[in-house]
């Protein structure tokens, strides 16, 4: 999950004053049936996958038919390295591979995509805790290139033995080092020579925020970069408001509000004060749509949310004001998750706003 504000997005938007997107994003390569059921809307399944301590194979299975009977489209599977990996070889492990190939085809009989999320490199820091990097260590020579052979293999089993209509690959989450865009360059044409027809998310650094994400993330300078290739983005603004509770951390959600006064800690001196509502939301998400036309991409923010100790209104107001905007551009989103500690299964109005992607572009039935 994001540990960042998203600090300058309002400001930067007051003053910026940028018009509509000219062009619509190419989504010509990326099968319909993604598209949809990434507009409908859908959550992050986490821990059984994510850490490997907590490992269990079938540990959603039961949530699947919920989530579909709640209007989701998709379920991002949150998924630690060491989870899939024979030992520290970067190869494939066996048994865990067919596992997951199973979730997948179950998440499809209840008419779910499944995001394959690569969400950590399932290094911990030297206290034993869960470092903030989830990407650890992805800049070490030895940790690419068992990342590297790990993706390769991923994306060549899914090639032979997944229906590429019902799964969209995503190689790593919320990387920190610059030097990941040099890895992402040696990484994106591995996985494409080894499933030429994969959809396959694509990140910029900062936790994958927007203000980098349109700084730095060049997709039509990549060679590698094609039309079945998405833009990956994470939301958290203001985080006050999402993140009030996080493990380990005090509850500072009672008295939280939405629409509300958040105050952010600017990086280059003083505070950021003001009301942040839906219109707040708009200004900071309005270069993210002109940059998506200008450069023809489909923008997925496979992580929204916010903490489930804040009460279900305010969190249900404001994850209803940040999807209509987001459907009302187009894109698609995935909550930040399903039934821990940003849980929203048992938070009607917030299941609700997570899950109200638009009828009509409800994905296929699976074939029986």
């Amino acid at each position: 999950m994001a540990r960042t504000t998203g600090w300058l997005l309002v400001l930067l938007l007051a003053m910026t004053g940028l018009g509509p997107a000219r062009a619509a994003p190419d989504e010509k390569g990326i099968p319909a049936n993604i598209i949809g059921a990434l507009r409908m809307g859908g959550v992050n399944l986490a821990f059984h996958w994510y850490d490997v301590a907590k490992f269990r194979a079938n540990g959603f299975d039961d949530e699947l038919p919920l989530i579909k009977a709640a209007g989701g489209g998709h379920v991002r599977l949150a998924i630690s390295m060491d989870a899939i990996e024979d030992g520290t070889s970067g190869n494939l492990r066996g048994d865990r591979w067919n596992a997951l190939r199973a979730f997948v085809e179950k998440a499809r009989s209840h008419g779910l995509v499944t995001i394959i999320d690569i969400h950590n490199t399932g290094q911990k820091a030297p206290d034993g805790t869960w470092t903030h990097d989830y990407m650890y260590r992805i800049v070490d020579p030895e940790m690419q290139t068992r990342h590297l052979t790990l993706l390769g293999q991923i994306a060549e089993r899914v090639y032979a033995e997944i229906d590429r209509n019902w799964v969209v690959i995503g190689p790593a989450n919320e990387p920190l080092a610059y030097a990941w865009y040099a890895y992402q360059d040696r990484l994106m044409p591995v996985i494409r020579a080894k499933c030429p027809d994969c959809v396959v998310l694509a990140m910029a650094i900062k936790w994958q925020i927007v203000e980098e994400t349109i700084a730095r993330l060049t997709p039509r300078q990549r060679a590698w970069w094609d039309d079945r290739f998405i833009v990956d983005v994470h939301l958290y603004s203001p985080l006050a408001l999402t993140h009030c509770n996080f493990p380990g951390q005090p509850n500072n959600c009672p008295g939280k509000t939405w629409p509300g006064i958040y105050n952010e800690n600017l990086p280059t001196g003083g505070v950021l004060n003001g009301e942040w509502n839906k219109a707040a939301l708009e200004r900071a998400l309005k270069p993210l749509w002109s940059w998506a036309a200008e450069n023809r991409v489909f923008v997925h923010f496979s992580e929204i949310g916010t903490a489930a100790s804040l009460d279900d209104g305010p969190r249900g107001a404001y994850l209803e004001d940040l999807v209509s905007i987001l459907q009302a551009n187009g894109t698609g989103w995935s909550c930040w998750e399903w039934y821990l500690n940003f849980g929203i299964k048992g938070a009607p109005r917030t299941k609700a706003a997570c899950l109200q992607g638009p009828k009509t572009a409800r994905p296929a039935e699976p074939t029986k």
